[in-house]
């Protein structure tokens, strides 16, 4: 089984995300949004156990913000795991930062990176404090992970971007050899799709990149249509069957 998350504009939280395993927050909407921030703060089914991701809003914004930033918003929404800077052409400075923050944090995760083999086994071995690793689903990730076997009990990946990706995933998350490593993912796609009319359960094999709604932009999406909603949550609900 994979835990699913859910990128959700801030109102439809409350609708869409009740259907999720745990909660994935963008650092820079907790400090600029104060209904979004108060919603993971003070989310009252945030049973005992229910994490919640901070990201760093690197996909969002162009640039992660810093790591000050991404501490008063952890410290706002109480976050289990913190996503420290990064860039995905720059791990030698992503390895910078999460050096930096992990000396402020025991929650700090942080994103793999790399161009060889050995530029990637080199990069886990100096990040072998991080409470959770990330894989970007702009890179071969799947590959990355079965070339490595990296040995952290806790994986989360980083959007998705295809079906036949995460449906691997979810064979590999329900290997017994693998056990007890723990598999989540968040994503934006049943609500992109949804809001554009597609339905997943349709066997549409196209590629679920290239929705003509930005990361950035969906956030902030209001005055949904009740078939676009009925749409958004079938959506969600094919994604869970998929992945569980």
């Amino acid at each position: 089984m994979i835990k699913l998350a859910l990128e959700a504009p801030t109102s439809r939280l409350a609708t869409w995300t009740h259907r999720t395993d745990l909660d994935f927050a963008l650092a820079h909407r907790v400090l600029e949004d104060e209904t979004y921030c108060r919603f993971y703060s003070e989310r009252e089914d945030r049973q005992p156990g229910r994490e919640l991701i901070l990201d760093n809003s690197f996909h969002e914004l162009g640039e992660p913000l810093p790591i000050d930033d991404l501490l008063t918003a952890a410290e706002l929404v109480n976050a289990n795991f913190i996503i420290s800077p990064d860039r995905l052409e720059d791990p030698d400075w992503t390895l910078e930062q999460f050096d930096m923050m992990s000396r402020r944090t025991i929650k700090t995760a942080v994103v793999l990176g790399g161009e060889t083999p050995e530029d990637r086994r080199r990069f886990l071995e100096n990040v072998r404090p991080a409470a959770m690793l990330c894989l970007p689903y702009r890179r071969s990730r799947l590959e990355w992970y079965l070339e490595q076997l990296p040995q952290w009990t806790r994986i989360h990946l980083l959007g998705m971007s295809s079906f036949e990706e995460i449906i691997g995933w979810r064979w590999l998350a329900d290997d017994p050899r693998l056990s007890p490593v723990e598999f989540s993912v968040d994503t934006s796609k049943p609500i992109k799709w949804g809001l554009l009319g597609r339905s997943f359960s349709n066997n549409d094999t196209r590629s679920l990149r290239g929705a003509p709604i930005t990361s950035k932009d969906l956030l902030g999406l209001t005055g949904m249509t009740q078939e676009q909603d009925n749409l958004v949550q079938e959506n969600i609900e094919f994604l869970r069957g998929l992945i569980a």
